[in-house]
């Protein structure tokens, strides 16, 4: 509730007198996306209505602050399960960004709101997330490119939901070879690293190649990309979530079951909280127990996923 009630008031032009300077607020801000990367929602939860007040409590001099920690806020309530809100939150990032003359940002707000799309709007996200690129393809400097490269991976995993699969590769692709030319991006915090601590580079754009395949049932691409990626080079427990049910889907297509639980298990253990909250898990288990040819298949399964506190729809 303090959360949804500090998005009301920012979007409704509010702002308060902030509690801390702008140099304070920049420590606090990286604290908060190590809070959001390492999937310790309950604490981000405490520290997020006063950071947003104070940061936009300084208006226009913390613009570029103010769509991170929204953008941290976001993808903190996405992962609350509070996807609606969610939405609202990329929406006023949106308007903030829109304000300010910086492209990056403004890509970097788009890429935001292309995130906060349901699935059912797949083919939207691809051609927003896509547009956004297009406008910042050939921007100078990391920023702008770390960002421009997001947004294709955005691009692509859309496409990819949308069952357009030459569309998702080419995106791929253009990310991946912006990501080589870049490297690996440099810490800024514990767990953070790049524009908004999305740690844009060759690692992490295998992660999301990976997550590609699975949407396309591309089970051999994926299961050689993800055998491929070196976890501890993005050490983000939220990230490993998605990348171990990610690696899950695709070995239940391929018929091994109960080594996608034990994908499962290890997704649980990286970040037990965001795990929870993931809602394509549940569906996952109550379809392959519904599919194993066995009635002992069926029943190891759903008791794997009682231990990991997985209740099938």
């Amino acid at each position: 509730p303090a959360i949804r009630s500090a998005i009301v008031e920012l979007t409704h032009g509010e702002r308060r007198r902030p509690r801390r300077t702008p140099e304070v607020l920049r420590g606090a801000l990286v604290d908060a996306m190590d809070l959001r990367n390492g999937a310790k929602l309950g604490e981000l939860a405490s520290v997020l209505p006063q950071l947003l007040y104070d940061v936009a409590g300084h208006n226009g001099a913390m613009a570029p602050e103010l769509i991170e920690a929204l953008f941290c806020a976001q993808v903190g309530l996405k992962n609350m399960g509070h996807r609606d809100l969610s939405r609202e939150v990329a929406s006023l990032g949106l308007k903030v960004a829109e304000a300010q003359e910086d492209p990056a940002w403004l890509g970097q707000a788009r890429l935001a709101s292309a995130l906060a799309l349901p699935l059912e709007n797949a083919a939207l996200g691809t051609k927003l997330a896509t547009a956004a690129a297009d406008e910042l393809q050939g921007a100078p400097g990391r920023r702008a490119k770390e960002v421009y490269g997001g947004l294709h991976l955005m691009s692509a995993l859309h496409a990819a939901t949308a069952l357009r699969a030459d569309e998702a590769t080419a995106h791929l692709a253009e990310a991946e070879g912006v990501a080589r030319s870049l490297g690996e991006p440099e810490r800024y915090g514990d767990l953070s690293a790049a524009v908004a601590g999305n740690w844009f580079g060759p690692t992490n754009v295998d992660y999301w190649r990976t997550a590609v395949a699975a949407e396309l049932k591309d089970t051999g691409a994926a299961l050689v990309v993800a055998a491929r990626i070196q976890i501890g080079a993005v050490p983000i427990p939220s990230r490993h979530v998605y990348y171990w049910t990610d690696l899950a889907r695709v070995l239940a297509a391929d018929g091994r079951v109960l080594e996608a639980m034990q994908a499962l298990a290890k997704a649980a253990q990286a970040a037990p909280l965001h795990f929870r909250f993931t809602p394509i898990v549940p569906n996952l288990v109550k379809a392959w127990s519904s599919q194993a040819k066995r009635k002992a298949d069926a029943e190891e399964i759903r008791d794997r996923a009682r231990k990991l506190g997985i209740h099938p729809i």
